[in-house]
């Protein structure tokens, strides 16, 4: 497993308080688990910050970064 890089993990936050970006400047993920009959599957959409539009999604057993990247 990666270690995490602090000085990485608030891009987002420092950009986002200086101004508002700017569409698909900033991108988000969010790992949905979807429950039925058949079973739990994951939904992962990438959305733009500014927009709220989903841009690409991936859908998946299991909630990985492959999956994420396929997004």
């Amino acid at each position: 497993m990666r270690k995490p890089k602090p000085e990485r993990a608030n891009l987002a936050f420092g950009l986002l308080s200086e101004r508002e970006p700017d569409a698909f400047e900033v991108l988000t993920t969010d790992f949905t688990q979807l429950v039925d009959g058949g079973g739990k599957v994951w939904f992962l959409p990438i959305l733009d910050h500014r927009t709220r539009m989903v841009i690409g999604y991936a859908i998946s057993f299991s909630p990985d970064v492959r999956t994420a990247l396929q997004a």
